[in-house]
């Protein structure tokens, strides 16, 4: 028989739990179970949004032309610029598109969370 699979690590439950000074009592035992809950949300969540990031995305045509502008400047500067100049500038253009990478799918997946609770909070107060 295979193992049960948690919607959170045990890793994520040890970190929870040392964050309390304890849960002795019934609503310390509630809101931890609440916390791992959300961080378990929070974690499946952040999966959908990512795979629907990766599957459903479209550039939108103001973005091409925005990128085609973005390529003609450094085209410029590579073409004033030395050898050595260049491929500083070039190692600087590699990072700052991982990092603007990096930073769009943090801010995708906040919105997709931050979108959920809110569908959430007006069904609850829509009863």
């Amino acid at each position: 028989m295979s193992e049960k699979q948690y919607m959170v690590t045990y890793d994520q439950i040890a970190s929870i739990f040392n964050k309390r000074k304890s849960i002795s009592d019934g609503c310390e035992q509630v809101s931890f179970g609440a916390d791992c809950y959300e961080a378990g949300m929070v974690e499946i969540l952040s999966h959908v949004a990512k795979r629907e990031l990766e599957t459903e995305y479209i550039n939108p045509k103001n973005l091409e032309t925005t990128f085609e502008m973005v390529e003609m400047k450094y085209k410029d500067l590579t073409g004033s610029f030395s050898t050595e100049e260049n491929l500083l500038l070039e190692e600087y253009r590699q990072l700052f598109e991982r990092f603007s990478t990096e930073e769009s799918i943090h801010y995708f997946v906040e919105g997709f969370i931050s979108g959920y609770r809110f569908l959430k909070d007006m069904i609850v107060h829509t009863k």
